[in-house]
C-alpha cells in the first residue's frame, strides 16, 4: 500500500463551507471529492499540455484581495498518497503559485463549470482519455 499524507489548502470560511456541502450531496470525503476534480484536471492539463507552458506568477485581482481580507480564513485537510501529493506540488510549483493556490482555482473553475452546465452531472462529463489496447479475450475451452 502506499504511503500517504496531506496537503493543507488554505481557502475562505465561505469556499471551505462549499467544499464540504459538494462533497455531501456526491457522497464523498472531503479528500475524495477535491482529488477528484484536482486530479482529472491534472489528466486533462496533460493531455492539452497546458502544465508545459512557460510557469508565470498568476496575480491575484483586486477583487479576490479585498474578499481574501474581508472573510474569516479556514483550512481543509486533504488526505492523500504521497505520489498524488507530488504530482499537485509540481503542477503549482509549475503555474508559479502555491499549493492551495493552485487547489483552489481548480475549484472555482470546477463550480463554475458546474454552474453553467446546471442539466448535466459533473459525473457524467468525463476527460477523453486515450483508449487503452484492449486484451483479446482467451479462448473459451469446452
Amino acid at each position: 500500500m502506499s504511503r500517504r499524507t496531506a496537503l493543507l489548502i488554505r481557502c475562505s470560511e465561505a469556499e471551505a463551507t462549499v467544499i464540504r456541502d459538494q462533497a455531501g450531496v456526491e457522497r464523498r470525503t472531503i479528500s475524495g471529492y477535491v482529488l477528484e476534480i484536482v486530479m482529472r484536471t491534472l489528466d486533462l492539463e496533460d493531455i492539452l499540455l497546458i502544465r508545459r507552458a512557460r510557469p508565470s506568477r498568476q496575480k491575484r485581482s483586486r477583487a479576490q484581495e479585498l474578499t481574501m481580507r474581508g472573510s474569516t480564513r479556514s483550512a481543509i485537510l486533504v488526505r492523500c498518497s504521497q505520489a498524488e501529493a507530488r504530482l499537485i506540488r509540481s503542477a503549482a510549483l509549475e503555474k508559479g503559485t502555491t499549493i492551495s493556490a493552485y487547489v483552489l482555482r481548480v475549484l472555482r473553475r470546477w463550480w463554475e463549470v458546474q454552474t453553467a452546465l446546471p442539466e448535466k452531472s459533473m459525473r457524467d462529463i468525463r476527460i477523453a482519455l486515450p483508449a487503452k489496447p484492449l486484451r483479446a479475450p482467451a479462448p473459451r475451452s469446452r
